[in-house]
């Protein structure tokens, strides 16, 4: 297709093109065709938090939601496809300080354990889970336009934006939060119902995903080398490297957040932040094959350095409670 459309056709063709149907369509069938995984449905309709009398929760839909099962584990990637706006092509994350930062990935879980005969049925609980990642963790991201080469060409300026980012992670976390909260009300109906159907799965894992055709960069640097008087760095204090994905730390609005089932015990062990926060896996639409191959392991997202599963104990598990009290949304 030429770079200027020439006819109505090609205005059309270009106009869906940048609203991004053909590119979700795309990921929908990469997701079909990876061995091991379901495609289990798309645009599914979301609500969080839950209706609560004549309160409703924030609205949307999840563009992809796909599934595998490992052993006794079922892991459940709830994708948005984000087309990037055109004027900004590459998505700029800013690594979390190192001494904030572990190689840790922060995952839901609903875990469903059987009891003891003669008793029928089982128990579900949801908790939070830390699995093991050597993805690089950022907490800031911008959206930036033009290169040098456009500056000196047109002299345009560089400009900067987060909009489609954050649009991308509240959809994502509004569709997790959500999904998450049905599967775990769904499966203590089920087990507690008095013909006690089989066991849908142990435990089953969550994991927010943004697949992007913007590129991926990670900014590091020294804050120490920022002037204060500009509040500005020289160019050769900040390093700028592409990524095929990462993992961004996204602070969750309050209606999204969850309370800890322990209140007491949390504050006391300094746990309250991981239910303000939510990790959301990043990855450039070109890697999105290969994510999929490497996406396994109930211990592990996958890694840059290997696809190797790392264990982790089952101890690094918080207890999730209920949505955070007193943020329901008003009537719209």
């Amino acid at each position: 297709m030429p770079n200027t459309p020439q006819t109505q056709h090609d205005w059309t063709v270009h106009s869906i093109n940048i609203h991004g149907i053909f590119f979700e369509r795309w990921c929908q069938r990469i997701v079909a065709e990876s061995k091991g995984w379901t495609l289990d449905s798309v645009n599914y309709p979301v609500e969080f938090p839950p209706p609560n009398g004549p309160f409703r929760g924030k609205e949307s839909t999840l563009d992809i939601r796909a599934s595998r099962d490992i052993s006794d584990h079922r892991l459940c990637l709830l994708i948005e496809c984000k087309k990037n706006n055109p004027e900004f092509v590459d998505w700029v994350f800013f690594q979390k300080p190192l001494d904030r930062a572990g190689k840790e990935f922060i995952v839901s879980q609903v875990e469903n354990t059987p009891r003891t005969p003669p008793a029928q049925g089982w128990d579900t609980i949801s908790t939070i889970r830390h699995l093991t990642s050597n993805f690089v963790v950022a907490d800031e991201a911008r959206e930036t336009r033009a290169n040098y080469r456009d500056l000196k060409n047109t002299s345009n300026k560089t400009k900067t934006s987060n909009a489609a980012i954050q649009d991308a992670s509240y959809q994502v976390s509004l569709a997790k939060q959500a999904v998450a909260h049905e599967d775990d009300a769904i499966c203590r109906r089920i087990g507690n119902s008095s013909s006690v159907a089989q066991l849908p799965w142990r435990k089953k894992l969550y994991f927010p995903t943004i697949v992007t055709t913007a590129r991926l960069f990670v900014c590091e640097f020294d804050p120490k080398a920022v002037d204060p008087a500009t509040g500005e760095i020289v160019p050769d204090k900040a390093m700028v490297t592409e990524r095929e994905a990462l993992v961004f730390e996204y602070p969750l609005p309050r209606h999204l957040q969850f309370a800890p089932g322990n209140v007491a015990d949390s504050y006391k062990e300094g746990l309250v932040d991981l239910f303000t926060r939510l990790h959301i896996l990043v990855v450039q639409s070109r890697h999105f094959p290969t994510f999929l191959q490497t996406f396994y392991g109930q211990d592990t997202v996958p890694t840059e350095a290997s696809p190797l599963p790392m264990p982790v104990p089952e101890s690094g598990s918080t207890q999730l409670g209920s949505p955070a009290d007193g943020l329901q949304p008003p009537l719209t």
